[in-house]
């Protein structure tokens, strides 16, 4: 499922000294708060619902004194992330996965609610993370119906893969092969339904930068629907690099010294649905789209391997889209040498 993590919008760096770091362990029902002034820490634990998270931190005075971390849980975060920013609180949404390599780090054992909720606000401390931002509410639908809409599919696939599994048994029983076709059939419809819905939202809100994106060899309606939800038109972002970087595209060398020549890669430090969709449309654009056609060529008859040139036109392809929606363009094919 697509994390809200990687929804989260990059939020300029303000000029801000804070005097409290506030880092917050989230569950289902409850958040363990940890108040953390860089010496000492006070720990608090609350209910996770709106008036118990208005309540606790409408009484902390100077707003603007503090600076709030939490992790991305999925859905669980959402409520005190949505109250806090409405709350006009500084708050950044981090990947859990920094925060365990932090607490790696720190070489902590000892794993409780609260001893995390320590580790997050050190971290937001010493790291310093970029602030983070809700998402409008027509891209927020948009990805709640993305999730929805891949968590289907994955049951169809797994039930089709079961329902291959019992036609290849003599001692089938029919009854349990239509059960099981009747719910394909009818997941199916619903996944339909729901794509439709994302359409609709594309179309009243997105119209014509969505349309200038199919224009793109290698972006289907899919893609274009994807990247409108996660990035809406790039206001956050001021760079291709910033994209690339937070989608996890960028090069991730393994070199040191003169013994160590790992394996290159790309960092994989953002969405795994969005990379995947990326490298799926550039299989169509190393073909149709004639600059990304030529940058897979000429790797090619530079040795690199099929992979690593698919994933550089995946990188180019999500330059052209950056460049049209940000700037408000249309894709021109070879654009360097037409203007």
């Amino acid at each position: 499922m697509v994390d809200l993590i990687f929804f989260k919008k990059l939020v300029k760096e303000k000029v801000m000294i804070y005097k409290k770091w506030i880092g917050i362990d989230v569950s289902k029902d409850k958040l363990d708060i940890s108040l953390f002034d860089g010496v000492s820490h006070n720990i608090f634990q609350i209910q996770n619902d709106r008036k118990s998270i208005s309540k606790y931190f409408i009484k902390l005075k100077s707003k603007s004194d503090y600076h709030v971390t939490m992790e991305a849980t999925g859905v669980y975060h959402r409520i005190l992330f949505a109250t806090l920013v409405t709350l006009e609180f500084d708050c950044s949404v981090v990947n859990p996965y920094r925060i365990k390599k932090f607490s790696e780090m720190k070489m902590i054992r000892a794993k409780t609610d609260s001893v995390d909720a320590r580790i997050i606000a050190e971290y937001g401390y010493e790291q310093k993370p970029s602030l983070s931002k809700l998402p409008s509410n027509c891209q927020m639908e948009i990805i709640t119906i993305f999730n929805a809409v891949e968590s289907y599919q994955k049951l169809v696939s797994s039930m089709k893969c079961q329902l291959l599994a019992l036609q290849a048994c003599e001692s089938s029983v029919t009854i349990v092969l239509k059960s099981y076709r009747k719910t394909i059939k009818d997941y199916l419809k619903i996944i339909e339904r729901l794509e439709n819905r994302i359409e609709e939202i594309i179309l009243e809100n997105y119209e014509e930068v969505y349309n200038r994106l199919l224009d793109i060899p290698g972006v289907g309606p899919k893609n274009a629907s994807l990247i409108l939800g996660y990035f809406g038109k790039f206001e956050d972002f001021d760079s291709t690099k910033q994209v690339v970087s937070f989608v996890g595209l960028n090069p991730h060398p393994k070199i040191s010294g003169t013994s160590v020549r790992g394996r290159s890669n790309i960092s994989k430090k953002g969405n795994p649905l969005f990379r995947k969709m990326l490298y799926l449309g550039a299989l169509t654009a190393k073909q149709y789209n004639p600059d990304c056609r030529q940058l897979y060529e000429r790797l090619l008859a530079k040795g690199m391997s099929k992979v690593k040139a698919q994933i550089a036109v995946s990188h180019k392809l999500l330059r052209q889209i950056f460049a049209i929606v940000k700037y408000d363009r249309v894709w021109v094919s070879c654009y360097r040498k037409s203007v």
